[in-house]
């Protein structure tokens, strides 16, 4: 029984996140260079506004997936998923003030990561 009701909460909790997973816009940066420039899937996974972009054949070269982990206000950590789902550590990055769907940092390269609602 104990089980069975792990099951349903681990199914219930895999269908509630693909739920949310919507078609954005992505625009992603490298030392003002575009790498990626393509409709991608914006998947949330915390109730402080972290996200996951993904795309559906990966998005740039190795890299799988893109991880925005929200630390503070208008504070993230960004990561690059390869293929081999290793998570590289790109470095912090702030909100945009003047593009909000947009983070910037500067720790493994200038960046830019934005997410456009369609």
């Amino acid at each position: 029984m104990k089980k069975m009701i792990m099951l349903l909460l681990i199914a219930g909790v895999a269908c509630s996140t693909s739920a949310f997973a919507k078609d954005v816009k992505c625009k992603v940066t490298l030392d003002n260079q575009v790498i990626v420039n393509e409709t991608c899937k914006f998947i949330p996974f915390k109730d402080n506004g972290s996200f996951w972009l993904t795309g559906e054949n990966g998005l740039f070269q190795d890299i799988e997936s893109f991880k925005v982990q929200i630390t503070g206000d208008g504070v993230a950590k960004v990561y690059a998923e390869g293929s081999g789902e290793e998570l590289n550590y790109w470095g912090k990055a702030t909100r945009s003030k003047s593009a909000p769907a947009c983070w910037n940092g500067y720790g493994y390269a200038k960046y830019q990561i934005c997410a456009y609602a369609k």
